[in-house]
């Protein structure tokens, strides 16, 4: 308490009763508050009360899971979508009735992320495979993913998903054609609905319905309220739902004390249904607010710069220090350039200045493949390793699940799960490492046998070693091949038997990939019990849906299909906070905000790319048309999708700053990774900054050498960065 400032003591200190809300940017110790709250509410509670504690995801609650008092008293920490779920399953015979599902009923299925979008592709494939939804081009699983968010979001706002075409349609500026595409998706909710209720099943938008329809007025339900819960508190209540909100404005009346708690530069879960704008109304009546805004994160020079950027014209004198000291800015052509340069200053940074690898961390705006990959290795060869953290992202997009889901093919082949032979060469690379890939790829040609099925996909049999020729392995060392027969005994022993593929995964990695030869043998690999936790929580999920419902309704081979459609994945709790030691994360802006950690160094890649600035809506689920604030008649157009990018662009910006200790590294490339020339508004701010902040700048510009790309020739010039300033003032005048 003694190391609180006197703003925080006075809202830690205020009594514990009435309703209070708190704002401030990141890093000024709103959340320290917080916690610091919960504890004197811990020891006031009343016996057979409980201190109610929200947060947008669950991860975001580790600080409130780790108070105890000293008699052992913790908070329910939870999110809002799980006190649904639990409150749903409490009082689900006093509400099934009414909710449309059979009276005296056992309780529902909840449907997870995947399960539901396993339902809904059986629900959409006579629409789909009518071609009713070409006009979208788009894979299945993205289509599944946009129908999925489209009812979750609606749900989310409180809106009933009768009125989703209608409010789509009167918003749409675009091809007309897509009219028709929006009263599609609403008949393929609604039926989707249906199925669900004749199932007893329950998805996420489901739950939002039902407990804001049927529980959330019922007065034995408020009762229950009122004498179980004595405090509620509600941390980052912008990246919230609405519904989240409507419970806070009602909750605080039947508690003793409630406290809110608002990030002024957040609000990145709109995709998600969060609503800024909604929870400022958690600020109207309240008895006590407070405003946070000193940093305990940010040096002197990172404000100012933040300063600098959001006024231009600030003058230097009232600037808490230098702005050109918190950022340098790398401009190169190509872009394997770029990620070669950002590689050797981090190596600069760890070997140079004993910079500790879990003080930087590397944004991008999209994190593929290739720029991983490419950034893996240079980082690689300067003796520093990279953990990316993706959320949700597909089983089969990530290399170690897709070599987990081969081994699966193999063991379950009639799953029906594509597989070809690279995926067995990445597969047998994965768990059995020491054999160069060209050798690999012959040595599998001689050590599988294959088959034609009916559905147009090939079985892939492994041969025991006895049974290939002395010449088709005679290029493989004799431990690659003694560990390739004993995967290979181990996967025919058991094909095709009647254990669970959750618990096949897990005896597979503990009999055989732990035995010598193996890559899990002795230190076991960092990326194997992250790709091995996913798989298996996943496939553990999916068996229980199968076992509650009747049969037929879930089969595995649907979830082969979906998985290998693309279908996004439930996201691991803690994935990211458990990157290995000595590792630098790797992280989109959007995922980096979402950890609420700080860094004191931060990268800052591919600042040329427009996905810095515009914020891609979805055609089905547009975040500003599904928001509480949208107002009826409005069309989504240019000029509001330019007016938005720009807003999101400064806070993404500002809430990036808030988070960094000491320095950020700006990178951009004139060429994107597939070569093709590129500029954002994140490079014209940055250009500008170097030309009025910088005489000269920290690393200089790498041109392209004329003697080899003759087009480009005569570039460069002293006087490119007041140049592509004015380039972008004069883009930015178009736009408008």
């Amino acid at each position: 308490m003694d190391r609180l400032t006197e703003a925080q003591k006075n809202i830690v200190e205020a009594p514990l009763t009435g309703r209070v809300f708190i704002e401030g940017i990141p890093g000024a110790g709103k959340t320290t508050v917080g916690c610091a709250r919960v504890r004197r509410m811990l020891s006031a509670q009343r016996a057979g009360k409980r201190t109610l504690v929200f947060t947008p995801v669950a991860s975001a609650g580790e600080a409130y899971r780790g108070i105890r008092t000293e008699d052992g008293r913790s908070a329910w920490v939870t999110t809002f979508n799980g006190f649904v779920q639990q409150n749903l399953n409490l009082f689900w015979p006093l509400i099934a009735e009414e909710a449309g599902y059979s009276a005296g009923g056992s309780a529902p299925l909840f449907l997870t992320i995947e399960t539901a979008q396993v339902v809904l592709q059986s629900v959409a494939e006579p629409l789909w495979e009518g071609g009713a939804f070409n006009v979208l081009q788009w894979t299945l699983s993205r289509f599944l993913n946009q129908a999925t968010m489209a009812m979750h979001k609606m749900a989310a706002a409180g809106f009933p998903f009768e009125t989703y075409a209608e409010r789509m349609k009167s918003s749409w500026s675009g091809d007309g054609t897509m009219r028709s595409v929006f009263d599609l998706i609403q008949r393929l909710g609604l039926s989707f609905k249906e199925t669900c209720r004749a199932d007893n099943m329950l998805d996420f938008a489901l739950q939002l319905e039902i407990y804001q329809r049927c529980l959330a007025g019922n007065p034995l339900y408020r009762r229950w309220l009122q004498d179980h819960i004595q405090f509620f508190v509600h941390d980052n209540v912008e990246e919230d739902i609405p519904l989240a909100h409507a419970f806070g404005l009602s909750i605080r009346d039947i508690v003793d004390s409630s406290l809110a708690i608002y990030d002024e530069l957040g609000g990145f879960r709109t995709f998600m249904g969060g609503d800024p704008d909604s929870a400022r109304k958690l600020r109207d009546g309240a008895d006590r607010t407070g405003v946070l805004s000193d940093s305990f994160v940010s040096s002197g020079s990172v404000r100012a710069l933040a300063a600098v950027i959001e006024n231009p014209n600030a003058p230097s004198a009232s600037l808490p220090g230098n702005p050109v000291e918190a950022f340098r800015f790398h401009l190169t052509h190509y872009y394997p350039r770029m990620i070669k340069d950002a590689a050797r200053d981090i190596a600069a940074l760890v070997h140079g200045q004993g910079v500790d690898c879990r003080d930087i961390v590397i944004i991008a705006p999209l994190l593929s493949d290739v720029t991983y990959t490419m950034f893996e290795r240079e980082l690689r060869l300067k003796n520093l390793r990279a953990f990316a953290f993706r959320a949700s992202r597909g089983l089969a997009v990530e290399i170690e699940s897709r070599c987990l889901l081969t081994f699966l093919a193999l063991l379950r082949p009639g799953w029906g799960y594509p597989i070809r032979n690279l995926d067995l060469v990445q597969t047998l690379r994965f768990f059995i490492p020491g054999i160069d890939p060209l050798r690999l790829q012959l040595f599998v040609v001689k050590a599988f046998e294959t088959a034609a099925e009916p559905d147009g996909t090939v079985r892939f049999t492994p041969k025991r070693l006895k049974e290939m020729a002395e010449k088709d392995t005679r290029e493989c060392s004799p431990v690659f091949l003694s560990a390739f027969d004993r995967m290979s005994e181990w996967i025919l022993a058991r094909r095709d038997d009647e254990t669970p593929p959750d618990q096949a995964v897990s005896d597979f990695f503990h009999n055989v990939l732990t035995q010598p030869g193996f890559a899990a043998h002795g230190s076991v690999a960092e990326s194997f019990p992250l790709c091995f936790i996913k798989l298996i929580d996943s496939l553990k999920k999916y068996r229980k849906a199968m076992d509650a419902l009747p049969e037929g309704r879930l089969t595995w081979r649907m979830y082969m299909r979906a998985v290998a459609d693309g279908m996004v994945s439930a996201t691991v709790r803690d994935n990211a906070a458990i990157f290995p030691e000595n590792s630098i994360l790797m992280t989109l802006a959007g995922g980096f905000i979402g950890l609420n950690r700080p860094f004191r160094y931060q990268v800052w890649l591919n600042a040329g790319s427009p996905r810095w600035w515009e914020r891609i809506m979805g055609t089905l689920t547009n975040d500003a048309v599904l928001s509480t604030g949208w107002r009826e008649g409005d069309v989504w157009d240019d000029y509001r999708k330019y007016e938005r990018n720009q807003v999101e662009m400064q806070r993404l910006v500002q809430s990036l700053l808030a988070r960094c200790g000491e320095r950020i590294y700006v990178y951009a490339s004139e060429l994107n990774e597939s070569g093709l020339d590129q500029k954002s508004n994140l490079l014209y701010l940055f250009a500008d900054l170097s030309a009025r902040l910088q005489p000269k700048l920290p690393i200089e510009y790498m041109p392209p050498i004329a003697g080899n790309d003759p087009a480009e020739a005569g570039l460069w010039d002293e006087n490119w960065f007041e140049t592509l300033a004015q380039d972008g003032s004069e883009s930015e005048a178009e736009g408008e």
